[in-house]
């Protein structure tokens, strides 16, 4: 399979042809030839070319509005080889037109991946390649007005859009727009976000009865987190948000303060995936947690395990006989709120 690599074509300039334009031998310039799969820039007017079809895919940094012109032997200066056709292809990428809770966590600072385009006809791919840098700024971008040259017959019937980000690339039809199911299928679906409960009447181990306040919830469901990647087709990505208050912790006449916190909480004892946001303190704890999920589940949330083991340290007093605690855990189950749609 024949890929070219993105970027503005400069045609080789050999010492025979810079000899004959010096003997005059040669004639004006004839323009541009490409051979299949080439990709150049094109400064052709506007109207020459464009006279396509608008087709939009969205990806968690945002979205790439594309259009595609139906194919034609010349466009401007450029002209197809071996009889073949150029596609002219003009993009934009419209930053965060996505989702707000994907797009909350992939533009995050150092997370955005870059977004790359690629033509199929038939077994043949054409890649443009990369129209909207990452976080690392390193790629080269393919110009956003190009051409791409294609087989002789080719129509925009036989074309699909290869949109790609992080692994996982979409597909379109580049005479109509309509795009194939798959795993990014709920990217096209509104924000959600579920209230949140308390998490408040679990169990201490060993059993103290120190003060202490909790919630959970603001679930999500999510097709994409940066770090896990797109889930599987079917699947989601569960976020739960998860906030912890934890007064003094006494023992007699001793008083212990926190030092470490270790998130052991589960949902239907499976470990998160991906941990979010993880602050401590002497006080507070919080931490947004990535479960993966069928998306089928969603209306069943009663497997969220949330574990806490607390680390303590003496503060005042003296412990008691024995030795006091030097570790606490703390268990509650818990039903997460379903997540609604959400403006935000």
């Amino acid at each position: 399979m024949r890929t070219q690599r993105a970027g503005r074509r400069r045609p080789a300039h050999s010492a025979l042809v810079v000899a004959v334009a010096l003997l005059g031998i040669a004639g004006c310039s004839s323009g541009t030839e490409l051979a299949v799969g080439e990709v150049d820039a094109t400064d052709a007017p506007a109207a020459d070319g464009v006279d396509g079809h608008r087709v939009s895919v969205t990806v968690p940094t945002g979205r790439l509005d594309i259009v595609v012109a139906e194919p034609r032997e010349e466009i401007g200066d450029q002209r197809a080889a071996d009889d073949g056709s150029l596609i002219r292809l003009t993009t934009s990428f419209r930053d965060a037109e996505v989702r707000t809770d994907v797009w909350a966590f992939a533009a995050r600072e150092g997370n955005a991946e870059p977004v790359t385009l690629a033509l199929e006809v038939g077994d043949e791919r054409y890649d443009v390649g990369v129209v909207r840098r990452g976080a690392d700024q390193d790629n080269e971008l393919a110009p956003d007005d190009a051409v791409v040259a294609v087989p002789d017959g080719v129509r925009l019937d036989d074309v699909r859009l290869l949109v790609g980000y992080d692994g996982l690339e979409q597909a379109a039809s580049a005479a109509d727009g309509t795009r194939e199911p798959g795993p990014a299928d709920t990217l096209y679906d509104g924000a959600e976000r579920g209230p949140s409960a308390s998490c408040a009447r679990g169990r201490f181990e060993p059993r103290l009865d120190p003060e202490l306040r909790c919630r959970v919830g603001e679930a999500r469901l999510l097709p994409y987190l940066p770090g896990p990647g797109w889930a599987e087709e079917g699947r989601g990505w569960l976020v739960v948000s998860l906030g912890t208050e934890l007064t003094e912790v006494r023992a007699g006449d001793a008083r212990y303060e926190v030092g470490s916190v270790a998130n052991r909480t589960t949902y239907q004892g499976e470990s998160a995936a991906a941990t979010f946001d993880e602050r401590h303190d002497s006080v507070t704890y919080s931490a947004q947690l990535a479960f993966d999920v069928a998306n089928g589940e969603a209306a069943d949330r009663q497997g969220l395990r949330v574990a806490l083991d607390y680390r303590l340290s003496l503060t005042a007093g003296d412990p008691p006989a024995g030795g006091g605690p030097d570790r606490l855990r703390y268990v509650d189950d818990v039903t997460v709120p379903d997540p609604t749609p959400s403006q935000s």
